[in-house]
């Protein structure tokens, strides 16, 4: 049996000089010859076209080894698609391999280069496993920490490796199919492309939800109740209202119990309108509010037009309408922020107690007058210096219709964005002064709240 290089430079000097008889004869007698290798019939293809000469390798192939002969380089066992020879190849970027004897190179199939990128992310995770647990000696009640330092780097090597194995499993799918040449090779590939892009969309996508959710403006010093957990039952003392007979205008002692409550039986179906100046105290039964003392300790007063809600260091009230209101709104509400502390008003959701849309007059650490509609995709907020709004009354108004939600301040518009009306809602009001505040109380005044529906 010739030598690859033999057969390949017989197959290249007859390819080069022939002609198209010559042609025509070898199609019918001489290329029917034995050609172990196909080395022959390479140098002939290559010889008729008028390429250089490129004989393969002299390198005389040996038998598969049981285990990677690369040593500390990423390989795998298959069969050269050109040659069918069944041996060790060295992975390239995007899962390109090479066969060193027969000179082909082509694409890892798809689901062993996402296989492969599985492989990567456990590997991260091993190495910051290990990388975690480094020059720590683990004796004592040292040894509790061992099994943290494998969990905490495991899931940073995964946190940082699997966004980029998601990214690189469609971008070689894209790459290899620019080199397929078979029919079902361009249809895996194209199948594969769409996956993994597909999987990387909604990769991209939760992450983007869950940081719009943890971007909604929680300001420490005002509660923005995100899933408020439902109140625990008191007894009568938790909440102390004004005695029969009492001026309105008498101070209202609130517990320190987060979980203090006034609720009301919802009614049955969604009302329209609402204008409360505050004449009966929110902790009244039969006011129009639900009153909940999120954290800490604070005081209600009240007079007509004069709600003023005091917030001690660490507290925060919460405000919702008993009723239910449906249909395009305009809402208007008059406040004071003297500063120190923050005042949210808005509309909410009618279950979740979620905002919907709200203004944020915070005076804390956030300093800013905040627009948010939090059902917007992706969520949405403007903010102003708050300056102008600082320490005097202020009227705010929040108007929705024809798709979009207006903001006013003192009858001055201040923003449009692009609204969808939920079925029912409630109104919402939250005050609050951030534990860490400079000041030990702040006191938030609000004059009237009037809502009208469409």
């Amino acid at each position: 049996m010739p030598k690859p290089l033999d057969a390949y430079r017989e197959g290249y000097e007859r390819g080069r000089k022939g002609n198209i008889i010559t042609y025509t004869g070898d199609a019918l007698f001489d290329l029917g010859r034995d050609d172990p290798g196909g080395y022959y019939m390479a140098g002939y293809h290559d010889g008729a076209a008028g390429k250089k000469f490129s004989p393969p390798s002299e390198e005389v192939r040996k038998p598969a080894a049981d285990v990677n002969p690369f040593d500390d380089k990423v390989a795998i066992k298959t069969v050269c698609p050109n040659c069918g020879a069944l041996d060790w190849f060295e992975w390239k970027f995007l899962g390109r391999l090479k066969d060193p004897v027969c000179g082909h190179s082509w694409f890892a199939g798809s689901g062993a280069y996402a296989l492969m990128q599985l492989r990567a992310i456990f590997a991260a995770a091993g190495k910051g496993a290990k990388y975690m647990n480094a020059g720590i000696n683990f004796e004592g009640a040292q040894i509790f920490l061992k099994p943290i330092g494998w969990f905490l780097g495991a899931v940073f090597g995964v946190v940082f490796r699997l966004p980029f194995g998601l990214l690189m499993i469609p971008i070689q799918a894209l790459a290899a199919l620019t080199k397929a040449r078979t029919g079902q090779e361009i249809a895996t590939r194209i199948v594969a492309f769409v996956l993994g892009a597909t999987t990387l969309g909604l990769f991209v996508y939760k992450m983007e939800s869950q940081d719009r959710q943890r971007f909604q403006p929680v300001h420490p010093a005002v509660f923005n109740p995100i899933q408020t957990p439902t109140p625990t039952p008191q007894t009568p003392s938790a909440v102390s209202a004004p005695a029969p007979g009492s001026p309105s205008t008498e101070q209202s002692p609130v517990s320190t119990n987060p979980a203090a409550t006034t609720d009301q039986k919802e009614p049955a179906s969604p009302s329209t309108g609402l204008r409360d100046d505050f004449s009966l105290s929110p902790l009244d039964p039969s006011s129009a509010w639900t009153y909940k003392l999120m954290a800490g300790n604070a005081t209600i007063q009240n007079a007509p037009n004069n709600l003023q809600v005091t917030c001690f260091s660490g507290s925060n009230v919460h405000l919702t309408t008993k009723r239910l209101f449906t249909g395009e709104f305009n809402l208007s509400y008059t406040l004071n922020n003297p500063g120190g502390g923050g005042i949210d008003v808005g509309i909410m959701q009618a279950a979740q107690q979620i905002w919907i849309v709200h203004t944020d007059l915070n005076n804390s650490y956030a300093s800013q007058l905040l627009f948010s509609i939090n059902n917007a995709q992706p969520y949405l907020f403007r903010h102003w210096a708050p300056d102008a709004f600082r320490g005097r009354d202020v009227a705010f108004r929040l108007q929705s219709g024809g798709g979009n939600v207006r903001l006013y301040a003192d009858d001055q518009l201040l923003d449009t964005e692009p609204f969808t009306l939920s079925p029912s809602y409630r109104v919402g009001i939250t005050v609050g002064l951030w534990a860490k505040a400079p000041i030990d109380s702040f006191v938030a005044t609000l004059h009237q709240v009037d809502l009208t529906t469409e």
